[in-house]
């Protein structure tokens, strides 16, 4: 189903940008953990004790539309008996209903909303009714270091409870979340999933990776959970109407007050402030691989079959990160780069959703980037193009004050 890709895991695919980049963060040099006492090692699990348990708590979450078609895959964990199970934010906030699965086949239609913290990625949810069900235990990610083993279960691309393993390969801070690196396989549909230390306890929640960046993945720490698990917030049920419009809102919690009449479902959007999301949604990631905005966002509308091109003066031996982006009614964009005389350097052709090519010139001058929509749903659909430039001092840091 075409409209699957668009909300499918956005953790995957609009940082699948991130594709180019061959060369995974070198993680720097930690001072390495001291041993684990003898009561520690007592409290440890064999890696099947670990899997069975998350299995039996593991959810499949889809996120539907107003017609019961499928918008987004992701996954989510059962936190206390009556329920409560934890997701990221992002699988859900584009969904009109949900659908929430167990693994052992028990689905539930009408599902609450207890909390949810846009900022750092994470919802608090419940099930009504439920009791009795299996729960995850809480760990602290505050003793988590470098090169310490962590285990993931998720639902990748649909296949249900899948289980990997890796360590932790850094602490990076990204857009105001101290997020955990760790080379557990993770991948589309995995986002929500519990992350794991060796007592089976969780300790973070995976939400962003890297296709193609050697398993260079994120995982939100639990400490940012705590809160929401303290709150004694009345659940809602689930609509557009509770979510949090502004994914940078910081922690909103949902309780007994109705929310503000501004607060309003995000797919209203205009087209052209769709794709302004989804381009804002890559860039912390490009920033943490070195790659800062260099120039606002270009902007325009293509019916299908066709496109547009826009002009960006590029200055010579610095390399250029540029990709595309069109709105939930188009599909297939081609994107290209072109001299002054038209001719064309390089391009992504290959027919995805997500084009992005790195591109150094050979002399400083004008270039063209141009788009094309192979398909369009409707008149004409809205599409962005975003350029980045390699950042030479340390990645991350604030963009110029050019930058959008």
């Amino acid at each position: 189903m075409r409209r699957e890709r668009r909300l499918s895991i956005r953790t995957a695919t609009l940082l699948a940008t991130a594709a180019v980049l061959a060369t995974a963060t070198a993680a720097a040099q930690q001072t390495p953990p001291a041993a684990p006492s003898s009561a520690a090692a007592q409290t440890a699990v064999t890696p099947r004790q670990i899997a069975a348990r998350a299995h039996a708590a593991l959810l499949m979450i889809r996120a539907l539309d107003a017609n019961g078609d499928t918008l987004g895959l992701g996954t989510g964990f059962l936190v206390s008996a009556d329920g409560k199970f934890v997701t990221n934010y992002h699988v859900i906030q584009e969904a009109a209903r949900l659908s929430v699965k167990l693994l052992d086949g028990a689905e539930y239609r009408d599902v609450s909303l207890v909390a949810a913290d846009p900022a750092s990625d994470l919802a608090l949810m419940q099930i009504p009714g439920a009791r009795g069900l299996p729960a995850m235990p809480m760990g602290s990610d505050a003793q988590m270091e470098v090169g310490d083993r962590v285990f993931v279960m998720g639902n990748p691309l649909g296949m249900g409870g899948t289980f990997t393993d890796g360590m932790v390969s850094g602490k990076r801070p990204l857009e105001g979340v101290s997020m955990l690196q760790i080379s557990a396989p993770i991948s589309p549909g995995s986002s929500g999933g519990p992350v794991m230390n060796e007592r089976g306890e969780v300790i973070g929640v995976a939400t962003m990776m890297v296709m193609g960046g050697q398993n260079l993945n994120m995982a939100v720490p639990v400490r940012y959970l705590a809160p929401m698990l303290a709150l004694r917030a009345e659940p809602r049920p689930f609509s557009p109407a509770v979510l949090v419009a502004n994914p940078h809102a910081g922690l909103a919690l949902l309780g007994d007050n109705e929310p503000p009449i501004s607060i309003t479902r995000r797919r209203t959007r205009e087209p052209r402030e769709e794709v302004e999301d989804q381009l804002t949604l890559i860039r912390p990631m490009l920033q943490l691989r070195g790659f800062l905005p260099a120039f606002p966002f270009a902007l325009g509308e293509a019916a299908q079959a066709q496109g547009g091109a826009h002009a960006f003066q590029l200055e010579r031996g610095v390399s250029y990160l540029i990709t595309a982006r069109c709105d939930a009614a188009c599909h297939d964009v081609d994107l290209t780069v072109a001299d002054g005389a038209g001719q064309v350097l390089q391009s992504d052709t290959d027919g995805d959703d997500f084009p992005t090519l790195t591109f150094v010139p050979t002399e400083t001058a004008t270039y063209q980037v141009g788009v094309k929509l192979a398909e369009c749903g409707t008149p004409a659909c809205a599409y962005g193009v975003a350029v980045y430039r390699r950042d030479s001092a340390t990645p991350g840091r604030q963009a110029s004050a050019k930058s959008r």
